[in-house]
């Protein structure tokens, strides 16, 4: 039997636990997805971390993000679309924290057909 990692999509922690609200959503369950060791170490070999947003944004997703109960794809699909309002869809949104935040929503677009093929079921 192989082994079982879990795997947080918004990683490494130590950048996505410095502020608040970035540590609350690196915990939601669905965001940690267990994957079988291979997989993880994938992920981790090819996409190095996923970047932290800026503050105001990491502020509206604490707030306004809601997860797919017990599903880690449709959740990343949701972080994604809460991401996108959060720093399009905004006045306070700087240019900055839009290209940062496609960067972000490209992190996490890049992992899902690794998990898809490496999830623990």
């Amino acid at each position: 039997m192989k082994a079982i990692e879990k795997h947080h999509v918004l990683y490494p922690n130590r950048l996505w636990t410095q502020y608040e609200p970035g540590k609350r959503l690196r915990t939601i369950p669905e965001l940690i997805v267990p994957l079988y060791h291979g997989g993880h170490d994938r992920i981790h070999q090819e996409l190095e971390q996923v970047p932290v947003l800026d503050t105001y944004t990491l502020d509206r997703l604490a707030r306004d993000y809601e997860p797919v109960r017990d599903n880690p794809i449709f959740s990343i699909y949701a972080l994604q679309t809460a991401i996108y309002q959060a720093t399009n869809f905004n006045y306070r949104a700087s240019k900055v924290s839009r290209m940062l935040g496609e960067v972000v929503c490209e992190a996490l677009e890049y992992q899902v057909p690794i998990i898809k093929q490496s999830i623990a079921k």
